[in-house]
This record gives C-alpha cells, sequence and structure tokens, in this order.
C-alpha cells in the first residue's frame, strides 16, 4: 500500500508552516547547480543499486536504478528537511548514524535538485508521488517500468527549461568512470538524451587480482574506448566511537594498465 500523502502533508505543515519560501535556499546548496548529479547517484548507491540511468529530455531529466523500493519512511525522508530524513535502507542503518559510507539518506542533499525543479515525481514500488513546495507529496499517475524512476520536470521559474537541458547535458557528458571507482554496489551507469554523448561506464572487480595488503583490483570502462586498472585499499578509523569503514577512498592508488 502507499504511503498517506495527505496526512505526511499535514504533519509536514504543521511542522515548516504554510510559507515555504525560505526553503528556496535549498537550491542553492553548491556552487555548481548540476551537483546534484552526485548526489543522485549517491542515494541510489545506498538503495543497493547496481545499475542507474540518466536519461534528459528537452523539459526533464530522467534517473532509473534497481535499487530497492521506495517505503513510507523512504517518503517521508525525501519530503524532509533535516537529519530525521531517510533514504531507501534505513533500516538497515538502524544503530549505524556513524557510518560515513551510507551517504544517500535524502537529507540535504537531495535538496539540490530544486535548483532547477519546483516538482520532482517518485516512482518506486507502491509509491507514486509529487513533490511540491519541497515538502508536501500528492499522489501522481503510475508509470509502468521496474525499478526506482525520479523525473525532475525543467519547471523552475528562473531557470529556463534550455539553459537546465544544456548544463545537466555538459555535465553528464562530463562524466568520467572514476565516479564509480569507490562505490560497493553500483557497477553500470549509463547517460543518454538530448545534447548527451550517450555513454555506459561500467566497474568490474577483478577477482584473484589483488595487490599487496589485501587490496582490490578494479577495471573501470568509458566511453571511446577508455579503461582504465586500480588497486584500491579499505582503512578503519579510530574515533568514531568504534573503528567505522569510512570507504576505499582512504587509501587508493592506480596500477597500471
Amino acid at each position: 500500500m502507499p504511503a498517506d500523502y495527505g496526512k505526511i502533508r499535514e504533519e509536514n505543515i504543521a511542522r515548516y508552516g504554510w510559507d515555504t519560501a525560505v526553503l528556496d535556499l535549498l537550491g542553492q546548496l553548491y556552487s555548481e547547480r548540476t551537483h546534484f548529479i552526485f548526489e543522485l547517484i549517491q542515494n541510489a548507491e545506498d538503495a543497493g543499486a547496481t545499475e542507474v540511468a540518466f536519461e534528459l529530455f528537452g523539459d526533464r531529466l530522467e534517473l532509473r536504478h534497481d535499487g530497492r523500493p521506495f517505503t513510507e519512511a523512504d517518503v517521508r525522508g525525501v519530503c524532509g528537511v533535516g537529519p530525521s530524513g531517510a533514504g531507501p535502507g534505513a533500516a538497515n542503518r538502524a544503530g549505524k548514524a556513524a557510518d560515513l559510507t551510507a551517504i544517500g539518506q535524502f537529507g540535504i542533499g537531495f535538496k539540490a535538485v530544486y535548483a532547477y525543479t519546483r516538482t520532482p515525481q517518485v516512482h518506486s514500488g507502491d509509491e507514486h508521488f509529487r513533490i511540491e513546495n519541497y515538502v508536501r507529496p500528492f499522489a501522481a499517475e503510475p508509470v509502468a517500468g521496474d525499478g526506482t524512476l525520479f523525473v525532475f520536470p525543467f519547471d523552475h521559474d528562473t531557470v529556463p527549461a534550455a539553459v537546465a537541458a544544456a548544463e545537466i547535458a555538459a555535465a553528464l557528458t562530463a562524466l568520467q568512470p572514476r565516479i564509480l571507482l569507490f562505490l560497493r554496489s553500483i557497477t553500470r551507469l549509463k547517460v543518454e538524451g538530448a545534447g548527451v554523448y550517450s555513454t555506459t561506464v561500467e566497474r568490474v572487480v577483478m577477482e584473484g587480482a589483488g595487490g599487496a595488503g589485501g587490496g582490490r583490483r578494479i577495471a573501470l570502462t568509458g566511453g571511446r574506448g577508455h579503461r582504465e586498472e586500480w588497486l584500491v585499499w579499505q582503512r578503519y578509523v579510530e574515533g568514531l566511537g568504534r573503528a567505522e569503514s569510512v570507504g576505499d577512498a582512504l587509501d587508493a592508488g592506480r596500477a597500471e594498465s
């Protein structure tokens, strides 16, 4: 059963008030508006997705991934502001608030999408809704297809659709295979659409090819025949109440390809 969007709206109106003008700042979180692309990839990673696909149209951007479907907690998280928001997999992270690799929790970072859109839509599992005024969900017509689909219409009153499409096309085309290097779940990232150089980036952990000290050998491939091989290690950092993994990026070295 889908979440009770009306109830969530009422709760959020009581929490944030009727005037959401102050939340306009959420679309200005980063100096580059297209940074929201990285936030979306991070959220998909946290949802356990293995494949992510961006498709750009003249009037909207769509993102699909095969991660865990939305729950009511995810609806509340994506419609909330602050650390109380919870993204896909929140239950699996119970008691792991200090886990720095759990980065896609639909917190403030997701709100960067509002640099380009006023009414993002989410279609995932039983949940089909659009968000208005940043924190108010409304039921939307279901969309066919598997996995989770985000739709970001270019309806921002200060960013024309043509400008949005051009900026996002440039950012998607500029994505490098290394964006997947330190992720644990996503192995394939596809970008395509209007003005985008269509390409698929893939990450493969090469079995039995680890380096000294237990490092992993990872191959990255992308468009135009691009290929890289890396050795990646993982370390644990004390001082967070217990030893916690902060990700492979703490100690990584490039291998000769």
